[in-house]
């Protein structure tokens, strides 16, 4: 996304919520409806003045700030299609995110692909996961990713079990 665009959402999302808070909690209107009477007392003009201000700094306090980040650099931008299916591309970034892939056409009109992206995490560690994408879906790898807890020795003795048994020709009904 390009800079400006991307400051052109931030500012509508920021008039949005600013349109939010004055309509939707009815301050502009009590505000609206007080002037047009003439019945604005001092008193009830202090509170929707006070009003007003307190919804003026939360939104203040929430717009984005958009020049706080340098943009990020980058530092690599390879395509190859080669118009029959077969792919490859690979991207890096100055802020350490990358990734590299490569795609053939499958066997069933899928495209299998396989590659790896990597990324730094604040305390500095890099973590790069590989993967295959293909007719039996997106199989990553990586330390990082969760893995299922062993089976208990008693659902070992189970599934050992029921293959004898299925081996025998044992069926359940």
């Amino acid at each position: 996304m390009e800079k400006g665009t991307s400051a052109n959402f931030c500012q509508q999302l920021y008039d949005h919520i600013l349109s939010s808070l004055l309509c939707n909690y009815g301050v502009l209107e009590k505000v609206v409806a007080y002037e047009q009477k003439g019945q604005r007392s001092s008193q009830s003009e202090s509170q929707s003045e006070v009003i007003l201000l307190a919804c003026l700094a939360a939104v203040a306090a929430a717009a984005p700030q958009l020049d706080q980040a340098p943009p990020v650099a980058i530092l690599r931008d390879d395509r190859v299609d080669n118009g029959d299916g077969n792919f490859n591309y690979a991207f890096e970034a100055d802020n350490g995110i990358a990734m590299e892939v490569a795609g053939t056409p499958g066997a069933q009109g899928q495209v299998n692909m396989q590659g790896a992206y990597r990324m730094t995490f604040p305390d500095g560690t890099v973590a790069e996961i590989r993967f295959i994408a293909n007719e039996n879906g997106f199989q990553p790898e990586s330390p990082l990713l969760p893995t299922p807890h062993p089976l208990p020795l008693h659902a070992q003795e189970q599934i050992r079990f029921a293959e004898e048994q299925r081996a025998l020709g044992v069926v359940f009904e």
